[in-house]
C-alpha cells in the first residue's frame, strides 16, 4: 500500500488517504506474470504539484465517479487498465454502469 501512496502523491500531487486494495487483475496472463492491482485511496486532498519523471506525461484533472464512468462508456476512456479500475470502484461503490454512449455533463 505504501508504493501505491506514493505514486499516487508523484504522478498526481495528491495524497493524505488511507489506502484500500479493491481489485486486481493480470494484464497479460499469456505472456506475463504480473499482476495490477487497483487501489482506492480516501480522503485525498491537493498536497503539491506532481513529480513527474523524464518520459513521463501526465494530464491531471478531476470529475465525479459518474462522469468518470459516463467517460467510460462514452469511449472517452479506452484504457484496459483504467476501465478495470473503474470497474472495481463501480463495483466497491454498488455504483450503477451507465449505458454505452452516455455522457454526463459536467466541465473538468
Amino acid at each position: 500500500m505504501q508504493a501505491a501512496l506514493r505514486e499516487l502523491r508523484e504522478e498526481t500531487g495528491y495524497g493524505g488517504g488511507e489506502a484500500h486494495l479493491i481489485g486486481w487483475v493480470r494484464p497479460n496472463p499469456a505472456i506475463q506474470d504480473n499482476i495490477c492491482s487497483t487501489v482506492l485511496v480516501e480522503p485525498v486532498k491537493k498536497l503539491g504539484k506532481p513529480r513527474f519523471e523524464d518520459m513521463e506525461d501526465i494530464e491531471v484533472f478531476t470529475v465525479s465517479p459518474t462522469t468518470a464512468l459516463a467517460m467510460a462508456a462514452g469511449g472517452e476512456i479506452r484504457h484496459g487498465l483504467v476501465l478495470n479500475a473503474l470497474m472495481f470502484y463501480a463495483m466497491h461503490r454498488g455504483l450503477p454502469l451507465p449505458n454505452k454512449g452516455s455522457r454526463a455533463v459536467e466541465n473538468r
